[in-house]
């Protein structure tokens, strides 16, 4: 089983870590894991105590090595008698997580949080060399936020705030032909303006769909499956609708840099201005208008089988790159244009050094504070 504490910040490609247990445990226990991520966002801190009360272990920090009337000694005399101070007063019991040994405790049955919030109350008083954890949330944490990274059919990337303002609930069933969709309250979303041709857009769960007129909560005048996504056989009520229009815009734009070729008629190579460090990944290449593939496919050939799979064959990309050398399966015509793109992108979050960031909940920058004005409910 495993817990999970997280908070909406733009994410990086996240990394898989592998935990280690000193002891492998027996068939059939369990293991209870708890992983936290942006620890600074939320404020967490942990508190890991020993009991001792004597001086038979050699540590100095026992009672008996103490100052009576020190705040060490009365720290220690407290933790005897089942108290832990909190670093600091949180909002209630369900901020406060307790470890005895290892082990995690119930709150209100364990453990209490006191009345005055700034301390825990064992139920059982620890004995000598009980080990204690206590783990603190802050109680000033960022709202949760999120945003959309939509690349549309055109090669096109969009970014779009994700606002739970903007959001809404369909009324009734919408299915794939219709021609309307009603909303429970369309009170606040995008009123679209036809004398520039500008819509509304709404995200379905993966569908984009534009509206170019709304009457009450009724949106109409419908483009649907727009940008390449896809149209779904029918939503059920109550299905999430996000307002993904003009407003919820992140003012962003990927720098993209362009090289232009002219193709000999007997060449199938030519040499960029730079190296890409992440090979074909990195750029996009139009001969003649058509945008190369980059990538092999598989590819159904009725010469070779009348049943597929047994007809597919592997077709090459359409270009591939060493070093700064682009070299095309076909050898581009004379005269015909060859276009390299080269999109270069900037970290949102706000830079402390050369070698580190604040996160993006709690940098100051434009992108940060567009991103923090509305709040978005994460899935659970």
């Amino acid at each position: 089983m495993a817990a999970c504490t997280t908070s909406a910040t733009r994410r990086s490609p996240a990394s898989t870590k592998a935990t280690s247990l000193t002891t492998a445990p027996a068939a059939g226990k369990k293991v209870e894991l708890i992983h936290f991520s942006n620890h600074d966002v939320n404020k967490f801190e942990r508190v890991a105590l020993s009991v001792l009360t004597t001086s038979t272990t050699g540590e100095p920090s026992t009672i008996a090595s103490l100052t009576s009337g020190t705040p060490e000694y009365i720290k220690r005399q407290e933790v005897t008698q089942g108290i832990i101070r909190l670093t600091s007063i949180v909002s209630n019991n369900r901020y406060v997580w307790v470890f005895k040994n290892g082990v995690m405790l119930d709150v209100n049955i364990d453990y209490i949080v006191n009345s005055k919030l700034n301390a825990v109350e064992l139920t059982n008083i620890p004995v000598e060399l009980d080990t204690i954890d206590v783990l603190q949330f802050g109680n000033s944490t960022t709202n949760s936020f999120g945003y959309r990274v939509f690349k549309d059919m055109l090669n096109r990337t969009h970014y779009k705030r994700l606002n739970e303002a903007n959001s809404y609930k369909l009324q009734s069933i919408l299915n794939y032909n219709d021609n309307t969709i009603q909303l429970q309250n369309a009170t606040g979303i995008f009123e679209p303006d036809v004398s520039t041709n500008i819509p509304g857009v709404i995200f379905v769960e993966g569908e984009r769909i534009e509206y170019f007129a709304k009457t009450g909560n009724n949106l109409t005048q419908l483009r649907r499956g727009t940008l390449g996504t896809g149209v779904k056989l029918a939503y059920a009520v109550d299905t999430k609708v996000y307002g993904q229009g003009p407003d919820e815009n992140i003012l962003y734009n990927d720098t993209i840099d362009k090289q232009t070729f002219s193709g000999n008629g007997s060449s199938a190579t030519v040499d960029l201005n730079f190296t890409p460090t992440y090979g074909v990944n990195e750029i996009e290449i139009k001969v003649g208008g058509k945008r190369l593939r980059k990538s092999s496919i598989s590819m159904y050939n009725k010469s070779n089988d009348q049943d597929s799979t047994e007809g597919d064959e592997t077709i090459n990309p359409e270009f591939t790159i060493s070093g700064n050398t682009v070299t095309f399966s076909t050898i581009p015509l004379d005269g015909e244009r060859i276009e390299v793109y080269r999109k270069t992108g900037q970290i949102w979050n706000e830079i402390v050094s050369n070698s580190s960031t604040k996160s993006l909940g709690s940098s100051n920058n434009d992108i940060s504070k567009f991103l923090l004005k509305a709040t978005i409910q994460l899935p659970k």
